[in-house]
């Protein structure tokens, strides 16, 4: 029959096109890695509306603290020499650097603790155990990242995969185990912390029996002229990345002081909700193009490199943002319950920003790569204190719906920049990358806009939610029709 000779041959033209496109430089690492990753957050995603129906919002602020609490030690705990892992030629060296971060992790741990201690006993924390997680949770979520980062350095991804599924199974097998037998709240954090755990200590055991470089991994004679070397890392790129989270994290303290405990869970399934899926491309293409980015520079590649990352990324991104900006409340309403409307609003508001820090993660390796940490850090100030500004403005305003706001307004502008000028720093000239926006909303626009007309028109929830789910299988095939999306020619 004709219309099944059409239908097998367009079957095989799709699978001819995605193995063409997984065998791309960046790609076929970046969908390893994803893949695990993809696999970790739709778990996550799909327990996540029994999840809110189990806990409260005040839990959920409570489990939002903790987190951002973990994300900022992150950003120092290694000394910032777990971002440069990958750059020695000498696997000796990259051994050096991997003890140097190690020896971090241990000593941020130590210090949380008697951080946790002090401020307990001080009264500037409540006295309640939960906080006493914070110590081992770093240290096996730093040390399990700076695995991670040796095992890309030697394309190993299917461990780096496995790590974060691990993390997801255990932190979600603990919340539901616990929400569903009636524990207490503190088992949101508990799992979380369980998972950061599991998934640093599973990365351990893969390093344990590597062996070669890593079987003596503390030459002190060694790690002193490599951390010399490598200064640059504590001194600039350390610090910046702390200021680049202060910029997007700092509400969830915020309001913690202005609003109460519920006003900051539901903004942290609403930050979350947005930068969960976000960050399975972000975070996956930024770890592998950290990779490619140093041979790219050194073959001089990095522009064309660079734009083609860029491109990928505004086609994945565009929509979820424009939809959750066409029905935030209607769909966070529908898929977590009617007490999240409100988490709902905030990801409305929240959405430019959030796409705007996506698209700029994975770019900020740049930094590292050309060696231009003192620009990293400059930037990063200029973008903490400009975001800081106009959130205090929010907070004077006294409404956690104003403070978001402001800080919105401010985070996207700032990011659009700090986008524009990493841009610069690789070469890609402007007239690109502007192009490659207009298009990716222009093809993201139609679909946003049906989403919106159901909402606006009263269609029921489910019509809106699966016009949306249909919007991102849409936009997900556009990205694999981009045969050069994230990858180098």
């Amino acid at each position: 029959m004709p219309g099944l000779g059409r239908i097998g041959r367009g079957r095989r033209r799709i699978r001819e096109r995605l193995l063409e496109w997984r065998e791309t430089r960046l790609i076929g690492p970046a969908l390893t890695i994803a893949t695990g990753t993809a696999a970790a957050q739709a778990l996550v995603f799909a327990t996540r509306p029994v999840l809110t129906r189990l806990y409260s919002p005040e839990a959920w602020g409570v489990l939002t603290l903790f987190i951002t609490a973990i994300t900022f030690l992150s950003a120092v705990a290694s000394g910032g020499y777990r971002y440069a892992v990958l750059l020695p030629a000498r696997a000796d060296d990259a051994a050096g650097v991997v003890a140097l971060s190690l020896t971090g992790a241990l000593l941020t741990g130590l210090l949380t603790a008697a951080g946790v201690a002090v401020a307990q006993a001080a009264g500037w924390l409540a006295p309640d155990p939960i906080w006493w997680l914070l110590p081992p949770a770093i240290v096996f979520l730093e040390g399990g990242l700076t695995g991670e980062t040796w095992l890309t350095r030697y394309d190993r991804f299917a461990p780096v995969s496995a790590s974060r599924i691990t993390q997801q199974l255990v932190a979600v097998g603990v919340h539901l185990a616990a929400g569903l037998s009636g524990a207490g709240a503190g088992w949101l954090v508990g799992g979380t912390a369980a998972g950061y755990v599991a998934s640093g200590a599973l990365v351990g055991l893969w390093l344990a029996h590597s062996g070669g470089p890593l079987a003596s991994l503390w030459r002190w004679r060694a790690l002193l002229p490599l951390a010399r070397r490598y200064i640059r890392f504590p001194l600039f790129s350390a610090p910046a990345a702390l200021l680049n989270l202060i910029s997007t994290r700092i509400p969830v303290f915020l309001l913690a002081v202005v609003a109460t405990p519920a006003d900051v869970g539901q903004f942290g399934i609403a930050f979350g909700s947005l930068a969960l899926p976000l960050g399975l491309v972000t975070g996956s293409v930024g770890q592998v193009f950290f990779v490619r980015a140093a041979e790219a520079s050194r073959d001089g590649d990095l522009s064309g490199l660079t734009r083609d990352v860029l491109r990928g990324l505004l086609t994945v991104t565009a929509f979820p943002c424009l939809a959750v900006l066409a029905a935030g409340p209607t769909l966070f309403a529908f898929v977590f319950g009617d007490v999240w409307a409100t988490a709902g609003v905030y990801a409305r508001v929240l959405a430019p920003w959030t796409l705007a820090a996506s698209i700029a993660a994975p770019l900020t390796v740049l930094f590292d790569v050309l060696e231009r940490q003192r620009a990293d850090l400059g930037f990063s100030v200029v973008m903490a204190v400009g975001t800081i500004s106009a959130l205090l403005v929010g907070a004077w305003v006294g409404t956690p719906l104003a403070l978001i706001i402001a800080g919105s307004l401010a985070g996207t502008v700032l990011r659009v920049a700090h986008v524009a000028w990493m841009l610069h720093l690789a070469r890609v000239p402007a007239a690109g990358p502007l192009g490659d926006t207009l298009r990716a909303f222009a093809l993201a626009a139609p679909l946003a806009l049906g989403v919106w007309g159901l909402d606006v028109l009263g269609a029921p929830p489910w019509a809106v939610m699966a016009a949306t789910a249909l919007g991102g299988l849409v936009t997900v095939a556009l990205a694999v029709r981009q045969r050069r999306t994230l990858a180098a020619p």
